[in-house]
């Protein structure tokens, strides 16, 4: 009889989180349609003008994806042209978009991370585009990571 209310309180715990976790994943599923419902759809990046800074950020990220092909390349600042006809890594895509980013009135930067275990042989690079109030979008090559407030 132990054995049974034994497995039974497993049983229950074990259910009961799994509750939680697929309610958890239900609200990020959420939040990824929230930010992928907007349709812009735009031909070009001059479609990405006046527009708030989320909606700047998915249509610079919609942009991106149509001109994306993913080529290493030596970390120094390309052209838009170039990286059209060429390719780039995440350091050409992360400092397109801070550079588009720029031309549209908000600010933006780039991030590098490096393994000091691998001797900074290895990074990655991400831009994070922001406004004046500390609103801000990460974008990391064909992905919005998110926008925070």
């Amino acid at each position: 009889m132990e054995t049974l209310n034994e497995f039974l309180l497993i049983f229950t715990l074990s259910v009961f989180f799994f509750s939680i976790l697929c309610l958890i994943e239900s609200i990020n599923l959420d939040k990824d349609k929230e930010i992928s419902t907007v349709e812009i759809q735009p031909t070009n990046m001059h479609d990405c003008y006046n527009l708030s800074l989320r909606n700047t950020t998915i249509c610079l990220n919609d942009y991106i994806i149509s001109i994306y092909n993913y080529t290493v390349r030596k970390d120094t600042i390309k052209t838009l042209e170039d990286i059209k006809n060429n390719g780039g890594d995440c350091f050409d895509y992360s400092n397109l978009y801070k550079q588009l980013a720029i031309e549209r009135g908000y600010n933006s930067t780039t991030i590098d991370i490096y393994s000091k275990r691998l001797n900074n042989s290895l990074g990655h690079t991400f831009a994070i585009i922001y406004n004046e109030n500390l609103s801000y979008c990460i974008l990391d090559q064909k992905r919005i990571i998110g926008c925070f407030n």
